[in-house]
C-alpha cells in the first residue's frame, strides 16, 4: 500500500516532468539525510522537498522545511554532487507543497546553500 508521502512524491514527480524537468533520483539517502526528488533542467540540478498536507491539517506546510531540515538537505545535496562529480552546474533548492494530493505551491529557490 502506498503511503501519503509516497503518493505526494509521485504527484510532484509528474508535475515536474510536465514542466520539462528530468528526474534523476527519488528518495536519495546519504548519511542521515534524504532528498525527495533530484531533477535537472538545462544546466541546473534541483533538490526538491515535497510536503503533502490535508486541507484540515493544523500545521503549516510552509513552516515544515525549517533551518534544521534545510541543513540536512544541503549536506545531502553536497554529497550527491560529490558522488556524481557534478562541479560546474547550478544548484537550486525547491519545495513543492501539495494539499490533498494536488500541487498547491512550487516554491522555487526556497532556500540557499550556505
Amino acid at each position: 500500500m502506498i503511503n501519503r508521502g509516497e503518493k505526494g512524491e509521485e504527484i510532484a514527480e509528474k508535475y515536474l516532468i510536465s514542466l520539462g524537468y528530468n528526474i534523476l533520483e527519488q528518495n536519495y539517502h546519504s548519511y542521515g539525510g534524504e532528498i525527495d526528488i533530484i531533477c535537472s533542467k538545462a544546466d541546473t540540478i534541483y533538490f526538491v522537498e515535497v510536503k503533502n498536507y490535508k486541507k484540515d491539517s493544523l500545521t503549516s506546510p510552509y513552516q515544515a522545511v525549517n533551518k534544521a531540515k534545510q541543513k540536512k538537505i544541503i549536506k545531502t545535496a553536497k554529497r550527491y554532487l560529490m558522488q556524481n562529480k557534478l562541479e560546474d552546474v547550478g544548484v537550486q533548492f525547491d519545495v513543492i507543497i501539495l494539499e490533498s494530493n494536488q500541487v498547491k505551491d512550487h516554491i522555487e529557490g526556497a532556500f540557499l546553500a550556505s
